[in-house]
C-alpha cells in the first residue's frame, strides 16, 4: 500500500474528528503494546485501557510504549474500569453487562459479569456521551482536554502511576502521557467541568 496509505478506519476517524465527533476505541486484551493492535494503532481516536476495582492495570489490558525519540508514551490515552476476575474479587470484579445466550441466532437476553477493554471503552464512551448531552456543541479537543484534566490517578503503587511522563513539547506546551494513559476516567468530574464551560 505504500508508506502513506491510510486505511478506511483511519480515514473515518479523521473525518469524524474534523466534524468534532469524538471516537473512543478499546486498547485490546493481549497484554501487549496498544500500537500493535487495531484500532489502537490509528490516530485521532481516544484509546482506552482497562483498570481493575483497585485502580491497577488489568492483567489483560494492552498498554503504551515509551518513545525515546518523542519522549512520550504512545498507545493508551486514558483508562476506565474494565473488570478483572484476577483482582481477588472473582467474578464480582467484572463489569455487569448485557449478554445473549444465542449461538447462531438471537437467544434469551440476560446479564453477566464480563471483563475486557471492550467493557472499559463503553464506560468511556458513556462519559463522552454525557459530556455531549450537557453541551452538544462541545469540540473533540475540549472533550479530550476535560477528560485528561479531570482523570483520577492510578493506584499509587501501580506501574501505571509510576510510569507517567510530563513532556515539554516543541511549542512549549506540556504533554502528559503514561503506560496506562494519563489516569482513570472520572464521569462526575468530567460532566461538572463541561457545565463550567461558557456556552
Amino acid at each position: 500500500y505504500g508508506y502513506n496509505y491510510k486505511g478506511p478506519t483511519q480515514l473515518a476517524i479523521e473525518n469524524a474528528k474534523a466534524a468534532d465527533v469524538t471516537i473512543v476505541t478499546a486498547a485490546g486484551n493481549d497484554d501487549t503494546i496498544a500500537t500493535d493492535s487495531y484500532p489502537g494503532n490509528c490516530y485521532g481516536n481516544i484509546t482506552i485501557g482497562a483498570t481493575d476495582y483497585n485502580g491497577y492495570k488489568t492483567v489483560y489490558s494492552n498498554y503504551s510504549m515509551y518513545s525515546s525519540q518523542q519522549k512520550i508514551y504512545i498507545g493508551v490515552d486514558i483508562s476506565a474500569p474494565g473488570g478483572d476476575f484476577e483482582s481477588g474479587m472473582g467474578e464480582a470484579g467484572g463489569i455487569y453487562s448485557t449478554v445473549n445466550d444465542g449461538v447462531t441466532v438471537p437467544g434469551d437476553p440476560s446479564y453477566a459479569y464480563m471483563q475486557g477493554t471492550s467493557m472499559a471503552s463503553p464506560v468511556a464512551a458513556g462519559v463522552v456521551a454525557l459530556m455531549y448531552s450537557v453541551k452538544p456543541n462541545i469540540t473533540d479537543d475540549q472533550v479530550w482536554n476535560i477528560l485528561s484534566t479531570t482523570a483520577k490517578p492510578f493506584a499509587a503503587s501501580s506501574e501505571c502511576a509510576q510510569k507517567i511522563k510530563i513532556t515539554t513539547m516543541q511549542d512549549g506546551t506540556k504533554a502528559k502521557s503514561g503506560y496506562c494513559g494519563i489516569g482513570i476516567i472520572d464521569a462526575g468530574a468530567a460532566v461538572a467541568a463541561v457545565l463550567k464551560l461558557n456556552n
